[in-house]
C-alpha cells in the first residue's frame, strides 16, 4: 500500500491555494491557473519523491473518489443507514470536497 501523507488535509487559500497537513507543512501549491506543484523545500523537510507521487496519485483520484462517495451515499440511504456512522463520514467527505464544509 502506497503512503501518502495522512490526513485531515484542508486548504489554505494565501494568494496561492495550498493543500496543508495538520501537523504543519504543505502537500502542494496550486496557482490561479489550476496547476499544481510540490513545495520547493518537500524533500529538505522530509518528504520524499516516492510520498509526493502517492500524494499526486491521490490527488489525480479526487474526481472519480467523489462519485464513489456519491453513489455510496445513494446507496446507503436505500438500505436504509441514512442515520449510520458510515454515511455521516460519507456525508462529511462530500461536503469538505465541494466546499459546503
Amino acid at each position: 500500500m502506497s503512503a501518502y501523507t495522512p490526513a485531515p488535509w484542508t486548504v489554505v487559500d494565501n494568494g496561492f491555494w495550498d493543500i496543508s497537513i495538520k501537523a504543519g507543512g504543505t502537500v502542494c501549491h496550486i496557482n490561479s491557473k489550476g496547476d499544481w506543484f510540490p513545495t520547493s523545500k518537500d524533500t529538505l523537510a522530509g518528504r520524499s519523491q516516492n510520498k509526493m507521487l502517492t500524494d499526486a496519485r491521490l490527488i489525480a483520484a479526487a474526481p472519480e473518489l467523489l462519485e464513489a462517495c456519491k453513489t455510496t451515499l445513494i446507496a446507503l440511504e436505500m438500505l436504509g443507514m441514512a442515520g449510520s456512522v458510515v454515511f455521516r463520514k460519507v456525508e462529511e467527505a462530500i461536503a469538505k470536497a465541494t466546499g459546503i464544509a
